[in-house]
């Protein structure tokens, strides 16, 4: 992030009243136990097929992950691909470094969505650049408006 980009980031957060966490997050240091609870969930996939057992094994072992990210583990128990777990492990990796004192919330919020720019819409634009511009006349006249 340049300082032009910081300095929009903190007129937003002041204009918008944003709270800021980065102080919570430091004390409760959750990104090792979740990446050792990450970890167990993609052992578990591979030793059981059946997803009834899998579930089952994941609620025993990843306690900490179930209490305290709800969603992610459900998202990690029902769609887990490889994807899905690259995008958790940078997740984790910006949460290491608010922890250790790095970034604030704020400037991994910002990377974090950077990320999602790279992985859903830098592709969906690279792969529109053969598309034919027409005038909002023309496209009128295509949807028979």
């Amino acid at each position: 992030m340049d300082a032009k980009q910081r300095d929009y980031l903190d007129k937003y957060i002041k204009e918008n009243n944003i709270e800021d966490t980065t102080m919570k997050i430091r004390q409760e240091k959750q990104s090792n136990q979740l990446k050792l609870d990450i970890k167990k969930i993609v052992e578990l996939r591979s030793l059981y097929k059946s997803d009834q057992l899998f579930i089952s094994e994941c609620n025993k072992k990843c306690s900490f992950l179930k209490s305290k990210q709800p969603k992610l583990y459900e998202k990690l128990t029902t769609n887990i691909t490889k994807r899905t777990i690259q995008i958790t492990n940078d997740m984790i990796n910006l949460l290491t470094l608010i922890e250790v004192g790095n970034i604030d919330q704020n400037e991994a919020s910002y990377k974090f969505g950077m990320l999602c720019k790279e992985l859903y819409i830098d592709p969906v634009i690279a792969s529109k650049k053969n598309v034919k511009e027409i005038s909002w006349s023309e496209f009128k006249k295509m949807k028979g408006q």
